[in-house]
Formats: structure tokens, sequence, C-alpha cells
């Protein structure tokens, strides 16, 4: 009975062995993938060894065997990533029977995915990212019970995702973004208890997140942004301890933001651009791994907690077009490690609190469309020695333009529209501030009386990636300096509408050749209208009226009526 036994399992043996195919099958399936290729991609592989019939299998390029036993020679893993390798995925890949690794990423493949995958037994890879594969994401891919990563992020497949992917108990990698799948999350994702990164993001998901999400213990990372999502964050996220990464914006959610502060590892928190209503939670100050908190774009209410000030790793808060009210937190001050600190489009008021000068990583402020008051702090230029981007229009700050912002050498944008700003613009302004791209402070009471107080353009000549220059709406007299013919050769829009200027245009401006929009209207300015401007053959808006200008001239008359649009502009 024993030896009947022993002779019978040899037989299921040698029956496994003949039906996984032999080592001449595994080429055959190699060189059936190859003819799937495109002209191109399969000239590629040839050169790369592949078309070399004397390179044994096991030594072509991204081929690995097996060393020993019964995969010994045998392909167990495909790697050709980046080599923009064309065709589609023939079905007699499903061949491969000892084959763990599939890994094709950045590629241009296309067509649909063979279910016949599903016949890979032991695969336990599957990386298809960054190619352009169409159709269904085959359900069969279910069969492959070995599988722990599975991505098939940026292509363009369609349907839902299958519920069978939710028997894979030992995945723990899901990326399957960038897509246009459809439908709802399936309930049963929760059964993939060792998943460490869900990424659904960039599909056409719908539904709610389901409760049962909260059975990933293991989950590191969770991407569900950019979906037509709906409902509230389910509170049971708030269970999953190993969490670093939460990454669901723009996906229509609405409620407030659930109890997380069991998330002590948790870096990122990114819950922007979508219906989120409530307070900001003073826990979050408890979140003392966070290092990424945007919460811009939503329905949000109140103060902003002091506790914010104590995430010290923090480098990026965004909480930027909500309905946050009183002022900004002092406390704030204490984020040393902060980049970038967005507040605008809001409700603040106050003043600018002088601790953001303790900042000195901070490259991006953003403080537009509030109600804050008082001026800016006269040494902002120096403690803020990285500061790239100064936002603060539409506010009722006054004062005087701190002559320290010239030392701002980083500062690529300048904006202060729509404040009640005074004095002269620093002379210095763009002396060290060689990237300096936008200079926007219009409709103040900036002033400038004589040639000295319009030192400033010649200061900005500096500034070879200058596109930008608004200083309409002020209290600007005196001529205009030859020195405005010298800004960039780069400048797009240049605005000096609605002030006192006086004398002729200066016939240099024709120097600045990719001008786009030009408004000098409501000024006093005369005489002839440079024939220089002519020259700016990309010239679509063009305000002049309002002053006492004559011309243009007969030669280069056609070329105003053909490419400018003269608008009158009411001082407001």
């Amino acid at each position: 009975m024993e030896l009947a036994k022993s002779v019978l399992l040899a037989l299921l043996a040698l029956l496994a062995w003949l039906a996984s195919g032999s080592i001449a099958d595994d080429r055959l399936t190699l060189m059936s993938f190859m003819s799937g290729m495109t002209a191109n991609s399969s000239l590629a592989l040839a050169r790369s060894s592949w078309g070399n019939s004397s390179v044994p299998t096991c030594q072509r390029r991204g081929v690995t065997c097996g060393l020993s036993g019964r995969r010994r020679g045998r392909v167990v893993a495909l790697d050709l990533p980046g080599l923009r390798l064309g065709g589609t995925i023939p079905p007699e890949l499903g061949n491969l029977t000892y084959l763990r690794r599939l890994h094709l990423p950045a590629n241009h493949l296309h067509g649909v995915l063979p279910p016949e995958l599903g016949n890979l037994p032991e695969l336990s890879h599957l990386n298809l990212s960054y190619n352009s594969f169409q159709g269904r994401i085959p359900a069969s891919l279910s069969n492959c019970t070995r599988l722990q990563n599975l991505l098939l992020y940026s292509n363009s497949f369609h349907g839902e995702i299958p519920p069978e992917l939710c028997l894979l108990s030992d995945l723990q990698v899901l990326s399957l973004g960038q897509n246009t799948l459809t439908g709802n999350i399936p309930l049963g994702i929760g059964n993939l208890a060792n998943l460490r990164t869900l990424n659904l993001q960039f599909n056409n998901l719908s539904g709610g997140i389901p409760q049962e999400i909260g059975g990933l213990v293991n989950l590191v990372g969770l991407g569900l942004g950019y979906n037509l999502l709906r409902g509230s964050i389910p509170a049971s996220l708030g269970n999953l301890s190993a969490l670093q990464y939460i990454s669901i914006p723009s996906a229509k959610l609405t409620g407030s933001i659930p109890q997380l502060q069991k998330l002590s590892f948790l870096l990122v928190l990114e819950l922007g651009v979508n219906n989120i209503e409530g307070r900001i939670p003073a826990w979050l100050g408890n979140l003392s791994s966070l290092m990424f908190l945007s919460l811009q774009q939503n329905r949000l209410t109140g103060r902003i907690p002091d506790s914010l000030g104590s995430l010290q790793l923090l480098n990026n808060l965004d909480l930027s077009q909500n309905n946050l009210s009183g002022p900004i937190p002092h406390s704030l001050g204490n984020l040393g490690a902060l980049v970038t600190l967005r507040l605008d489009y809001n409700e603040l008021e106050g003043f600018f609190p002088p601790s953001l000068l303790n900042l000195s990583t901070l490259e991006d402020l953003g403080l537009q469309s509030n109600r804050l008051s008082g001026s800016f702090p006269r040494d902002i230029g120096n403690k803020l020695p990285n500061i790239k981007s100064f936002v603060a229009d539409i506010n009722q700050f006054h004062g005087t333009i701190p002559s320290s912002m010239c030392n701002a050498s980083m500062l690529q944008i300048l904006q202060a529209v729509y404040n009640s700003l005074s004095g002269r613009i620093p002379d210095c302004l763009g002396t060290r501030q060689n990237r300096l791209s936008v200079v926007a402070l219009s409709k103040n009471q900036l002033e400038a009386t004589n040639d000295a107080d319009w030192g400033f353009l010649s200061s900005l000549t500096n500034c070879s990636n200058l596109q930008a220059l608004d200083l309409g709406y002020n209290r600007l007299q005196g001529e205009l300096p030859s020195s405005i013919g010298n800004l960039s050769s780069g400048l797009s829009f240049l605005i000096i509408a609605n002030n006192n200027i006086v004398g002729q245009i200066p016939e240099g401006i024709g120097n600045l050749v990719n001008l786009k929009l030009l408004y000098m209207d409501y000024n006093h300015l005369e005489g002839t209208i440079p024939a220089s401007l002519g020259r700016i053959k990309v010239l679509n808006r063009l305000s002049l009226p309002f002053n006492n200008l004559s011309g243009p001239p007969t030669s280069s008359r056609q070329s105003y009526s053909t490419k400018s649009t003269i608008t009158p502009r009411k001082c407001t």
C-alpha cells in the first residue's frame, strides 16, 4: 500500500513537471514576446543580445533564470524597464511557469493584458506602470496567489476594479492610479491585511471610501485623490497606526476631518480641494512626524489652532481658500523647517506676526485676499533670505515697502496689489535679485516725484528673468526714464496706467520685443507714439488713451491696427 502511494505521488510529480514545460518552451515564449514588439523595439532587443541565437536565454538582457532544483535554467524574472519597447504582451507569456517577476514599466507597450497572465502561479511582482495598456484589468490575476506587488499605474485601463483582486492575501502594493477606472472601491479591499501601499488616484472612481479600509492594519501609504468619490472620510482610518501618507485631494469629500490623532507616524496629510467642513482640529499639532499638511480649498471655518506651531518637522502648510478667521498665530513662527506657508483667500485679520521672521527656510509665503493690516516688518528681507514668492495682494497693509526686501536675493515673485502702501519704491529693488520675474504693486499709493524716485527701474534692468511689471493705479509722477527700454527682453506684461506720468514715451520701449500687454492709459503722456512699438510683433493688448499722444507714424500704423486692441479703462 505504501509502495503504491509512493508511486502515485511520483507519477503526479512527473505529470506536474511535464505540464510545467521545459527550458526550450521558455525560449520559445521569449521569442514570441520579442515577435510581439514593434520593429524598432525588436531591433533594440536584438542589439541587446536577444537577436543572437548563440547567446543562451539566461544571459539575455533582462532575463534571470533559476539556479537550482526544478527552476534551474527556467526563466524566473523578466526585467526590461524604460527601454521604450512598443508592442503587446502575448498570451504565451502565461507559459513561463516559474516566472516570479515581470517588470516592464516606462515603455510604450499597449493593447489588452492577456488573461493568461493568471496562469503564473509563482508570480510575486507585476509592474507594467507607465505604458499604454487598455481594456479591463484581468480578474484572472487573482489566480496568482503569491502576488505581492501589482503596479499598473499610468495606463488606460477602464472598467471596475476586479473584486477578485481582494483575494490576493499576500498583496503588499496595489497601485492602479492614473487610469480611467470607474465604479466603487471594492468592499473586500479590507481583506488585504498585508497591504502597505494602496494607490488609486487619478481615476473616475465613485461612491464612498469603504469603512472596511480600516482593516488594512499594515497600510503605510493611501492615495485616493482625484476621483469622483462622495461622503466623508471614514473614522476607521484613525485605527491605521502605521499610516505615513494620506493623500485624498480633489475627491469631492464632505463632512469633517475624522479623529486621526493616533497616527503618530503620519508624514503627509493631503485633503485639499474637497468640501470638508468644520474647524481645523487642535490635535493635528500632536502629529509630531508631520511634514506636509494641505487642507486648501475646503469649507473650513474658525481660527488656525495655535497647536500647529508644535509641528517642528513641517515644511509645507497650505490652508488657503477656506473661511478661516482671526489672526495668524504667532506660534507658526516656531516652524523652523517650513518652506511653504499658504494662508491666502481666507478672512484672516490682524498684523503680520513678527514671529514669522524666524522662518529662515521659508520660500513661499501666500497671504493674499485676507483682511490683514499694519505694515511689513522693516527687516523682512534680511530675516527671510530664502524667500522666493511673497504674495500679499488684496489686504489692508500700509506703510512703505521695506528697503530690506532688496536683500532677499532669491526673490522671484513680489506681489502686493490692492493695499494702501505708500512712499517710494526702493531704488535697490532688483539690484541683487536676478531671478525676479514678477513685480506687481498696482492699486496702492506709491509715489515718484522726481528722477531719483524712478531709480528702481534702472535696478530692475538687472533682472533678466523679469516677465511682468505692474505699477498701475498709484501716484507715480515725472517722466518715464529711458532705462525702461533696458528692461528684460523677455518682459511680457507692462502696466503703468492710471498714474500722473508726463513727458514722452521713450523710443527704447520697442526693445521689449516679447511684450504682449502694454497699458499706459490715464496719464499725461504727450508727443508721438514711438515707431519702435511696431517692432513688437507679439503685442496684442495696447492701451494708450486718455493721454496727449499722437500717431502712430504712417510707416508703422498698420502693425498697431492689426496687432493692438485700444481699450479705454476708467480709473477705479
